[in-house]
């Protein structure tokens, strides 16, 4: 969290974040856990809040269900108790700070096979009760379950049958939930084919996640954060296409529809528009 190597030479990421130039009322912190985190990787964490940032950690502990295919079920179901028992440790650790932590559990859980599992619901119910008995007078914890926004983006910014293939282990999750997280991650390229921006869905990005939150608020009455958004604009040799333009045009249009997502509940955006 406090420190990247820039040369040889260490530099605090508030510095980092200065030399970009991100706004100065940036509040959002976001800080992921992968399997092994260590306490020191919060380190600063606190000081950061009581100069008005919010950190919003994301529970990663289960990894990229997405790439371990038809295994991803078994998986979860052979790592659910160390997944658990590794949330206890992170609630013990955010039990000794002051202030406001929000925690997204498991981003992109809804994966074939994983998020149509009303036990994988109970699961995250579980991970994200085990947080809430870590809080005090001095703490709040805010606990949210992240999904990805996938399938076909061909056509239409409706997806109604992939959304709600995750609602059976959502659904049982929800009430134990404070928000709901989502995010939107596009690329030029996809299982190794080159594909046009409208089959890939950059060109109707905007709508999309109009769509998206419209389909997750109706659905479970939750407030939303667009927790990450990204684009690949790669190239490959001869393909005439710009997609860095279209990307940029992509990202200014999510930016001018930002009132009407607030209207339907988002409240805010972890990170800013990102062309990888």
């Amino acid at each position: 969290m406090t420190l990247n190597t820039v040369g040889n030479t260490y530099v605090s990421t508030p510095s980092l974040l200065q030399q970009m130039q991100f706004p100065s009322d940036n509040k959002a912190l976001g800080i992921w856990l992968t399997k092994g985190w260590q306490a020191n990787w919060m380190a600063g964490m606190q000081k950061s809040m009581q100069q008005g940032s919010v950190p919003i950690l994301f529970d990663y502990y289960l990894g990229d269900l997405g790439s371990m295919g038809s295994g991803a079920w078994g998986y979860v179901q052979q790592n659910a108790q160390a997944w658990l028992a590794n949330t206890q440790l992170l609630a013990n650790y955010l039990s000794t700070l002051s202030g406001t932590v929000s925690v997204v559990i498991q981003p992109e859980f809804n994966v074939p096979g994983v998020g149509n599992q009303a036990q994988f619901g109970a699961w995250l119910a579980q991970a994200a009760q085990i947080l809430q008995h870590a809080q005090h007078p001095g703490l709040t914890i805010l606990t949210s379950a992240g999904v990805g926004d996938f399938g076909v983006y061909s056509g239409s910014t409706e997806n109604a049958s992939q959304w709600s293939s995750f609602y059976p282990s959502l659904s049982v999750a929800a009430p134990y939930l404070n928000f709901i997280t989502f995010q939107e991650m596009r690329g030029a390229v996809t299982g190794g084919a080159v594909v046009s921006p409208q089959q890939e869905g950059m060109s109707t990005i905007a709508g999309r996640v109009i769509a998206f939150s419209r389909y997750l608020q109706a659905t479970y009455g939750k407030p939303l954060l667009l927790g990450y958004m990204m684009m690949n604009p790669y190239t490959p040799a001869g393909d005439t296409a710009n997609w860095s333009a279209i990307a940029a045009k992509a990202y200014a249009e999510i930016l001018q529809v930002s009132p009407e997502l607030q209207q339907q509940g988002v409240f805010g955006s972890l990170e800013p528009p990102r062309v990888l």
